[in-house]
């Protein structure tokens, strides 16, 4: 039940001292939580919200003190705690290192504007030994306040395993902590470690897919700009940071693809219209055979340029269409393999007239008869072969132009 404000005794519910209290929310509303403190028993699942309870809502029995965690319907739960380990509550808790509480310390924490005698829940300090729960003395009118240790929380007997405090406002709203810290701490060498009991989202927390955990959170399928990532930013000592998807490096252009695509289908970027992804019938199948091809071209003969000399190396790795120029009059070639299994070509023209040409050993012809080169100047001789791996079985048609 919430009760608008500021807060007036007169207008407020009647709230019996064993039932209930009121928990500040803002400076204009609080909120009445229904609680039972003389109850003969422990709390069970039933007390629960349709019995009137909610989270923080607190249940004792001679002594022992319990805060209801979740107040689901026939599922409530309820955490056992001792009356002496409760801070009171803080209005706000920090997300990033203060560097200096002695005179700059921010007026504006999370968003919201400190006064004087508020007290802070410090839990994101690169030093953690400084972490603890702080008063404001002087708000200051930016980042030249001064904070001390509150009352409360400044010796080390205040500070218990498992001592609990509740955050009211901001980043950490209607949060609780419990102080994860082993006993004894001694306050100023040890670090003092705080744990959303709430929710598991403290910002220096690191989380792992305990129980499904993560699996377990809601999946939004379509992110806007103004969502949310939370990142350690490595040029502050890695203090966590929220980040809007908005405020993301870009990349050099757009990759998107079609709404839909062919199955096994080659992909292919749309030069036209930017830098998207089209969608291809041609295919490459689980055997890896290429499918549906009308035409495939070559981007250009690759040419050896012109022989002057006594040999000369044909790289395979060139290209699969090749031409060579002979201009002395006996030339002996040699073949350098392709990275695989192929049919080649070679276009051998006639520079000087009657050059001849001496083939590899790899070469086989058919019946072992080397096939005829042409001897007219700028005539044509086609050979092509066909490589299995090791050996290049040839074939020519001579005396083209």
């Amino acid at each position: 039940m919430r009760v608008p404000g500021p807060v007036n005794p007169g207008t407020l519910p009647v709230i019996l001292e064993t039932e209930g209290f009121l928990r500040k929310v803002d400076e204009t509303e609080s909120v009445v939580h229904k609680s039972n403190l003389t109850a003969s028993t422990p709390p069970t699942a039933s007390d629960d919200s349709a019995a009137g309870y909610s989270v923080y809502s607190i249940w004792v029995v001679d002594g022992s003190t319990w805060v209801c965690m979740d107040a689901t319907a026939s599922n409530a739960v309820w955490q056992e705690v001792t009356t002496d380990a409760i801070w009171r509550p803080c209005k706000v808790g920090t997300n990033a290192n203060i560097a200096n509480f002695s005179g700059g310390a921010p007026l504006l924490v999370v968003g919201i504007t400190m006064v004087a005698d508020d007290r802070v829940l410090v839990l994101s300090q690169t030093d953690q030994t400084e972490n603890g729960i702080y008063r404001v003395v002087t708000p200051g009118t930016g980042v030249d306040g001064t904070w001390v240790r509150a009352y409360d929380a400044v010796a080390d007997e205040h500070f218990v395993d498992g001592k609990l405090v509740m955050v009211e406002l901001g980043f950490y709203n209607t949060k609780l902590f419990t102080l994860a810290t082993n006993n004894p701490v001694e306050l100023g060498t040890d670090d003092i470690i705080f744990t959303d009991l709430s929710s598991a989202t403290d910002a220096n927390a690191v989380h792992v897919n305990v129980d499904d955990e993560i699996i377990g959170i809601t999946e939004k399928e379509t992110p806007v700009g103004a969502d949310l990532l939370l990142i350690e930013d490595s040029e502050a000592s890695y203090a966590k940071k929220r980040l809007p998807l908005s405020n993301l490096p870009s990349g050099s252009g757009d990759v998107a693809g079609p709404a839909s695509s062919t199955d096994n289908g080659i992909a292919r970027f749309n030069g036209t219209g930017g830098k998207t992804i089209q969608n291809s019938d041609v295919t490459v199948d689980d055997d890896e055979n290429v499918e549906d091809v009308n035409t495939l071209t070559f981007a250009s003969e690759y040419d050896n340029g012109t022989v002057t000399g006594t040999t000369k190396t044909i790289d395979w790795g060139n290209g699969q269409k090749q031409k060579v120029t002979l201009d002395y009059a006996a030339i002996t070639l040699s073949f350098t393999a392709p990275p695989g299994v192929g049919n080649f070509l070679l276009k051998v023209v006639q520079g000087g007239g009657g050059d001849t040409i001496t083939w590899p050993s790899s070469v086989d012809w058919p019946s072992q008869s080397e096939a005829p080169q042409s001897t007219p100047i700028n005539s044509v001789d086609i050979y092509t072969f066909y490589y299995d791996g090791t050996t290049y079985y040839g074939t020519g048609n001579f005396d083209f132009g």
